[in-house]
């Protein structure tokens, strides 16, 4: 690494925790409901450190409970673009997004988070690559695109219970009947999956 690059290097991680110790200070601020000044911190913490999680999260949130969710969710969706952040904090992302109805949002931040090669992708693939298979047929099917969901469901090497009455409610509702009921003998019978099936049959 030449001189240069050792000091861009060096100035790089000046600068990010420069920003980390502005939202430490919004933090508190937030904390001590001093709500312009822990905004303003933040704000800049981001600018200087923009993979801080902490910061993002609390600054987003924010945003959606003081109805700005509009820029709420793109403080969020941001940060997916830029690391994996884990399931707990996808979920929370989920639920806001979805309290909004917006499903676009909500379907490419799950898009974005299956493209994602490092974090707890890699750490914990098995439990959160099928979780986010999951969330996205669910996604679908509250946007009441079930051919969509259909397909992608289909699409899938393995099936989990949600998978099933994804597949199931998806026929269901494009009135394929015959196809719904052949689904929900396979998710009754096949594939290790038991007992989900009965709570559609009432």
């Amino acid at each position: 690494m030449s001189r240069r690059q050792c000091a861009g290097t060096k100035l790089n991680e000046i600068k990010r925790k420069r920003g980390d110790a502005y939202i430490a200070e919004g933090v508190a601020a937030m904390e001590a409901r001093n709500w312009s000044e822990a905004v303003v911190k933040i704000q800049a913490g981001l600018q200087r450190s923009p993979d801080n999680r902490s910061g993002r999260e609390r600054l987003g949130m924010f945003y959606i409970m003081t109805n700005k969710r509009t820029r709420g969710l793109k403080l969020l969706a941001e940060g997916i673009s830029r690391f994996y952040p884990g399931r707990e904090s996808r979920e929370q992302f989920l639920k806001a997004a979805l309290a909004g109805e917006d499903f676009d949002t909500a379907l490419d931040a799950v898009d974005v988070a299956l493209t994602h090669t490092g974090g707890a992708v890699d750490r914990d693939r098995d439990r959160d690559w099928d979780w986010l298979i999951d969330q996205k047929a669910r996604l679908l099917l509250v946007a009441r695109r079930f051919e969509a969901a259909l397909a992608w469901v289909n699409a899938q090497s393995s099936s989990t219970e949600l998978r099933h009455e994804s597949r199931v409610v998806a026929l269901m509702e494009m009135k394929r009947f015959e196809e719904a009921h052949e689904a929900m003998d396979t998710w009754r019978e096949g594939s290790g999956v038991m007992g989900g099936s009965h709570r559609l049959l009432v």
